[in-house]
């Protein structure tokens, strides 16, 4: 029995844009330039310390997540390079057999 590993290509490079697109959508009003000279109370500083820091750790795994969506992409793509050369080598024994067999 013959199974078929395929990747539907349009689909996988639809899903791919999806995510990138989601990914670019990670974004944050909240601008971390921001200093702390209007105000003196220590717990709003640190309040906003953290919320500083919580947007560079957002940025940071804004800027991972499309280096994994960029291999993932080049992962599809050698799936794909890969699926047509099996295509081709299929279908160059298959003519090979017919020419055998006539």
């Amino acid at each position: 029995m013959t199974q078929e590993i395929k990747l539907d290509y349009d689909q996988f490079k639809s899903l791919v844009s999806t995510l990138r697109s989601s990914a670019n959508g990670i974004e944050s009003s909240v601008k971390t330039n921001r200093t702390f000279e209007d105000t003196n109370i220590n717990p709003l500083i640190k309040d906003l310390e953290h919320i500083i820091r919580t947007l560079e750790l957002l940025k940071r795994y804004q800027t991972s997540l499309h280096k994994d969506i960029d291999v993932l992409e080049q992962v599809g793509e050698k799936i794909r390079e890969r699926d047509l050369e099996l295509a081709e080598q299929r279908n160059q024994y298959a003519a090979n057999v017919y020419e055998l067999q006539s």
